[in-house]
């Protein structure tokens, strides 16, 4: 105003950190692999369905000069190990895009967050890593001083020091297991907190709203999509499962617990036949597409 910039004049929504954690996220995807000045908001985060490993974008160019972008899942698209499907990268965002807003207002969000609740504190409170270890350890430590009770009491054979050592090897290691587990171990979630979280994302910018809750998409050739969310300031990764690396070398990740499945409509273009002129398909109508969508954290 009149040559000066005002700031912190509304309240911030979301904190400085996140924005700008989010803002350079969003930055470094802006762009394809080989198309550049076109934002692909899922860059990153799609994966085939099929096979597992990752999309990237993809682009044609018509003899007219227009130029379609895909994403493309890349063992389909050099190396002919998967038969998956191209799919416009307009559609894909939007199906996405859709999706989220849908499911995640109004009633559907109750039943989302009771289910993110339900199956994520479910692990936590039950036999997970962390309390295994330390039961385990407890139980390391018992031994070990009753064998030190022993010792001084005087009963000191091979047998005695052989087990001694072998119980503190195994203390050692089990301390070990347990700094590293106490790493990787998440929170117990309060709903109102999931909740917040998620209607504050679904209110953002459409990059913004990707950056913060999704976390991959999985896209099959039979119109089905899985969705897997981001629910916390923090991402939750999933833990790594082994896989062949030679059928489904980047399908690193696990696919998650089923939250939500719901059917959405979207809009597709449908065309028949060339056009003679510039020998490109001809446009017939757009029609509602159905897409099965699964939604998983």
């Amino acid at each position: 105003m009149h040559g000066e910039v005002y700031d912190n004049i509304y309240p911030r929504i979301i904190e400085p950190e996140l924005f700008e954690r989010c803002k350079a996220k969003i930055d470094a995807n802006r762009y394809g692999n080989h198309i550049p000045d076109y934002s692909y908001l899922l860059r990153k985060r799609v994966y085939c369905g099929e096979c597992g490993t990752r999309m990237t974008s993809y682009s044609g160019t018509s003899k007219s000069g227009k130029v379609s972008k895909y994403y493309k899942c890349w063992n389909a698209r050099d190396r002919k190990k998967c038969n998956a499907k191209f799919i416009k990268k307009d559609l894909l965002e939007s199906i996405v895009l859709k999706a989220l807003q849908e499911t995640l207002t109004g009633k559907n969000l109750s039943v989302i967050v009771d289910e993110i609740y339900k199956q994520h504190n479910a692990k936590l409170l039950g036999d997970n890593p962390v309390k295994m270890l330390e039961k385990e350890l407890l139980q390391i430590n018992k031994s070990i001083n009753n064998i030190m009770k022993a010792i001084e009491q005087g009963i000191i054979t091979d047998t005695t020091k052989e087990r001694l050592q072998e119980l503190e090897n195994t203390r050692k290691e089990l301390q070990e297991k347990l700094i590293f587990e106490r790493m990787q171990e998440k929170v117990v979630l309060d709903k109102k907190v999931i909740e917040n979280y998620l209607k504050k994302a679904v209110e953002k910018e459409p990059e913004i709203m990707i950056e913060l809750l999704v976390e991959k998409v999985y896209v099959y050739s039979d119109d089905h999509i899985e969705i897997m969310l981001h629910y916390i300031d923090t991402p939750i990764k999933p833990k790594p499962i082994e896989y062949d690396k030679d059928t489904n070398p980047e399908g690193e990740s696990l696919r998650g617990s089923l939250i939500y499945t719901t059917k959405i409509f979207v809009d597709n273009d449908i065309f028949k036949g060339m056009n003679k002129k510039i020998l490109e398909p001809a446009f017939k109508e757009t029609q509602k597409m159905p897409v099965l969508i699964e939604i998983r954290g």
